[in-house]
């Protein structure tokens, strides 16, 4: 991945990825791009879930808080 050294400059140790590639490695000027988060008919699953998820988890407190139901 291209961007994963990005990550590197973080002084958080706590650090998670999530790539969604739906498409080849030669593919990849078609493959899921930063519009799709919004546009895409797959984001609540393949990326807003897995983002609650996480903040559900690492939410301090402990409770289901964030305003993200469920």
């Amino acid at each position: 991945m291209f961007f994963i050294n990005t990550l590197s400059l973080t002084a958080s140790d706590d650090i998670t990825t999530h790539t969604v590639s739906l498409q080849p490695e030669d593919k990849r000027n078609i493959d899921f791009g930063h519009a799709d988060l919004f546009i895409a008919n797959n984001a609540p699953d393949l990326v807003w879930e897995i983002l609650r998820g996480w903040l559900v988890d690492h939410n301090e407190s402990g409770r289901q808080g964030f305003g993200l139901g469920r």
